[in-house]
């Protein structure tokens, strides 16, 4: 089981610190013993999705989602879903000076497993709803 949560760096102008990362579980599947063979599959990434707003904190990110999950044992994708960038926030609503903590949503749905024999592996991820601003708290990991 694998729990991801990093901070970058301060956004211009922020005082909080910045949750980079989407939070992953993972668990075995599958475990029986393969009694065909299959073609294994690579896991594939779709194409980067577009830039969202600055937000107040002084990050903006960007998604990929997953084309083609990996299948009879082929390769697991490798590296982030997700970007998170600093940027200058240039709404007026971000002068305010209240301190807002980071909140987490909650677990989706498990994915398909990797393997249909011989121990594959499943996971799933939760979003960051809303990141830390003016000096408030970053995500719990647990």
């Amino acid at each position: 089981r694998r729990l991801d949560v990093g901070t970058g760096s301060q956004g211009s102008g922020s005082d909080g610190l910045v949750c980079d990362g989407t939070q992953e579980d993972l668990q075995p599947c599958n475990i029986a013993s393969c009694s065909g063979l299959q073609l294994p599959i690579d896991c594939e990434f779709a194409e980067w999705g577009d830039w969202d707003d600055c937000e107040c904190s002084g990050t903006h990110q960007r998604y990929r989602p997953i084309a083609q999950r990996a299948q009879a044992g082929g390769r697991l994708c490798s590296g982030s879903q997700r970007l998170v960038e600093s940027c200058n926030p240039q709404s007026a609503e971000c002068s305010a000076t209240l301190a807002v903590n980071c909140v987490m949503g909650d677990w989706g749905d498990w994915s398909f497993c990797t393997k249909t024999c011989q121990g594959g592996q499943q996971d799933r991820t939760r979003e960051i709803l809303r990141q830390p601003e003016n000096g408030g708290e970053v995500c719990d990991s647990s």
